[in-house]
């Protein structure tokens, strides 16, 4: 159904979103975590009692995470993994101990340090944001992770570092059922920073356009595409989806990079922040088959009544 469609779309992006931000939020909580316990470990004897009950609050939340913690020393061999990391890696706790981190994270291809990421961070006192990487599991097997990294330091020296990473098999495999979806019904998502006028498309969306995936988008140039006629309307609508935040519903004639000349529905949608519209956003189906089927049957129609 054209109609509902990008509202189920919407949807399952939004929910996919917001599983994102609260995972993101989990990620930069747990090195901190570790950190804690390791300063609570060189306390001296006089804070050892007062500091014990928190060590214990705070162990308890390393071992009963549900992501994957890997303290690394040096030259990236694991010192301490927790239950989770051994469950997702596919390992016994005990056999952890002494790996080198490269056996089980594939994050580079190559052992330049300036592209290790474990080594790399040690340069910065920042977490890095989430990066994707494959686990590979005891038996062989491989499995989408998101991790990140924060370095461990002691009097000013770098002495190790904490790996969380969080298994997002669960994600790729929504990723890639919404983008099966995209291509059978040939639709794509969009989206234009009203402040920054710059323009992103979904995968599904270069392809209707007939232009490599990956390639920039100038706004102008994507409304060129558009028929003279409908290029005004889609001007219109966009400007006052911005002035007052109102949604558009609209059928345009679309020339492709390949010259296909095709008819499409375009959605667009206003976000609201602190009472400016700061991004439109929305769908664009290919719907020249519908089209086309619409006119025959007109045709057919009209050539019955004539002849009758």
């Amino acid at each position: 159904d054209l109609h509902s469609f990008p509202t189920r779309r919407s949807s399952d992006l939004h929910i996919a979103g917001i599983a994102g931000f609260v995972v993101g939020l989990v990620l930069a909580g747990i090195p901190l975590v570790w950190l804690l316990l390791r300063r609570q470990r060189k306390a001296g004897p006089s804070r050892e009692k007062d500091s014990a009950a928190t060590h214990r609050r705070n162990q308890a939340i390393v071992e009963g995470a549900g992501e994957g913690v890997l303290e690394l020393d040096n030259v990236g061999q694991v010192r301490y993994a927790n239950p989770a990391a051994a469950k997702l890696l596919g390992y016994d706790i005990e056999e952890l101990p002494g790996l080198d981190y490269r056996v089980l994270i594939n994050t580079q291809s190559d052992d330049d340090n300036r592209t290790d990421p474990v080594r790399r961070v040690r340069y910065t006192t920042d977490i890095m944001r989430g990066v994707g990487a494959l686990l590979r599991r005891k038996n062989g097997q491989f499995r989408p992770v998101e991790y990140r990294i924060v370095p461990v330091t002691e009097q000013g020296s770098t002495v190790g570092t904490v790996l969380v990473f969080h298994d997002v098999g669960e994600r790729v495999r929504l990723d890639n059922l919404l983008k099966d979806m995209q291509t059978t019904a040939r639709i794509g998502g969009w989206e234009y920073d009203v402040e920054t006028h710059k323009v992103h498309w979904t995968e599904a969306l270069y392809a209707i356009h007939d232009l490599p995936f990956g390639q920039p988008i100038e706004l102008e140039s994507s409304r060129n595409m558009f028929h003279p006629e409908d290029r005004k309307k889609l001007i219109e609508a966009s400007q006052h989806a911005i002035d007052t935040g109102s949604s558009s519903d609209l059928h345009l004639r679309l020339t492709s990079a390949r010259n296909r000349q095709l008819w499409v529905r375009m959605i667009i949608k206003a976000e609201r922040r602190n009472g400016k519209i700061v991004r439109l956003h929305g769908t664009l189906q290919d719907v020249t088959d519908r089209v086309v089927a619409i006119w025959r049957s007109e045709e057919r129609r009209v050539g019955k009544e004539c002849r009758s």
